[in-house]
């Protein structure tokens, strides 16, 4: 069956969606702060989450490509979401996510989402990424920024105006140095960059192409 892989963090476990994810991912998308700019405050009924949730397991099925849920460590209840979807106004993917506000300012959006990315560069093989948000939300454009996507244009994005940042494969690479020097776990000197092995071919692959030989 084709499916997303587990995807396990220092902190998070993702798991791929699922039908009976929809309760608790409604619940996550009608709270006042997630739905502000999620939704553009509406207040979504069930069906409208259960529809979107079976069009990304659609996309799964087709293209192994799509959403997953976010778990805190080994706890049942889902926090989050994070994933990608195919854009409507523009060719390519666009990253999306959401955390409870019980989760928020500890960077774990940030985490997810670096999980995320690097599925879809070595996995899926994607030479680039594209998030946006409206213009007021700034917590998201601080997100954008500490994955190391870059301000690209101004637009339209579902309708509404926009602000649209990219990241590339070479790019992401590059970031992973100095998420390993940031992320939980040992002392600096015990961590070592983990820019290594075949998992990490497809962003090699695309920093020699950028001509970039990694940090030095």
């Amino acid at each position: 069956m084709p499916g997303l892989p587990d995807l396990n963090t220092p902190r998070l476990k993702l798991r791929q969606w699922r039908a009976d994810h929809v309760d608790a991912l409604h619940a996550l998308w009608i709270d006042a702060g997630v739905r502000r700019y999620l939704w553009d405050d509406e207040i979504i009924s069930r069906e409208r989450a259960a529809e979107v949730v079976e069009e990304a397991l659609e996309l799964i099925e087709a293209r192994e490509i799509g959403m997953w849920s976010v778990y805190l460590g080994a706890e049942p209840e889902i926090i989050g979401f994070c994933g990608l979807r195919e854009m409507h106004d523009r060719e390519g993917f666009e990253l999306l996510y959401a955390i409870m506000q019980d989760y928020w300012g500890q960077g774990l959006v940030v985490e997810a989402s670096r999980a995320v990315l690097r599925d879809a560069f070595d996995r899926c093989g994607f030479e680039s990424v594209t998030a946006l948000a409206d213009p007021p939300n700034l917590a998201s454009f601080r997100v954008m920024e500490k994955l190391g996507m870059q301000f690209e244009s101004e637009g339209i994005g579902d309708g509404l105006p926009a602000r649209f940042y990219r990241i590339d494969a070479a790019q992401f690479a590059l970031t992973l140095y100095t998420w390993d020097d940031a992320r939980p776990g040992p002392s600096s000197a015990d961590r070592t960059p983990r820019l290594l092995g075949s998992a990490s071919d497809a962003v090699l692959r695309a920093m020699a192409r950028a001509g970039c030989s990694g940090p030095r």
